[in-house]
Formats: structure tokens, sequence, C-alpha cells
């Protein structure tokens, strides 16, 4: 994993299946103007262990805890983008939502969660390198019988 510095973050992409249909939970912000759907993340500074800030973060924003979730430790994506000049990068680490009937309970920092498919979730997804990862961790989850 690359070294995640102040500008870094750390989340979980949450996958379920339903009937062999993979969605993936986002969540739409609500703390900017300019709400953006996004999986959950969090901010780390270096030393912290970035998949329990992943976890931690998902947690706060849905009610989700680890007896919810298997997270894929070996399968992860970091994305790279640029805002107001300021060079930023987050790890996402596949995890998969293992108590299916429970609904997430959303915090103040998002005012919608939708579950999505692939087509749906990259059309959702406002940034190029979110819509490559999705199309990876659907690869990842089909070619691993997930």
């Amino acid at each position: 994993m690359p070294p995640l510095g102040l500008s870094g973050a750390a989340g979980l992409f949450l996958f379920r299946n339903l009937a062999s249909d993979i969605q993936y939970m986002l969540l739409r912000t609500s703390y900017t103007p300019d709400k953006y759907w996004t999986p959950p993340k969090g901010y780390i500074v270096q030393g912290d262990d970035p998949v329990k800030i992943a976890m931690e973060a998902t947690q706060r924003a849905t009610g989700y805890t680890t007896e919810d979730i298997d997270v894929y430790h070996k399968y992860r994506r970091c994305v790279k983008y640029s805002v107001n000049g300021h060079d930023k990068e987050i790890m996402f680490y596949l995890a998969q939502l293992t108590n299916k009937t429970k609904a997430p309970v959303l915090t103040k920092g998002y005012d919608c969660v939708v579950w999505a498919e692939t087509n749906r979730a990259c059309s959702l997804l406002r940034f190029r390198d979110m819509k490559k990862l999705t199309q990876d961790m659907t690869r990842i989850i089909v070619e691993n019988e997930m």
C-alpha cells in the first residue's frame, strides 16, 4: 500500500449480492454544497491503521459494525485526485455486507443511501477513477465468486 500522509483517507467499497446481482452502497454527502455520491471513508494520518479507520468511518456513517461486514484486506485500490491544488489519495478496501437484512442508519453527514449495481453506480459516481474502481471491484467479485 502506498504511504498515506495528511491528505490521505481510507474507505470500504461495500457490496452485497442479491440473487446474483452485485450492488454497491453509495452515500450522498450533505456536508458539501455540491452533494456527491461516495462510499464511506475517513481521513487518516501517518501511523493510523487504514482498515481500522475505514471500518470506523463506515460504522459512523451507516451503523454497520464488524459483525455485519467482511473486509477483504488483499483487495484494495488507491484512488488519487487533486482538489484545489492539493493532491489526495484514498485507499478503498473491498468489503461485503454479510447481514443483508440490516438497513443502514445514516448520520448527519449523509442524506441518502443507494444500493446500485455496477452500471448505475458508475453513472452516479462523478469521478473517472471511482468509475474505474467500481469496474475493477466488480471484476474481482466475479472472478473470485464472492
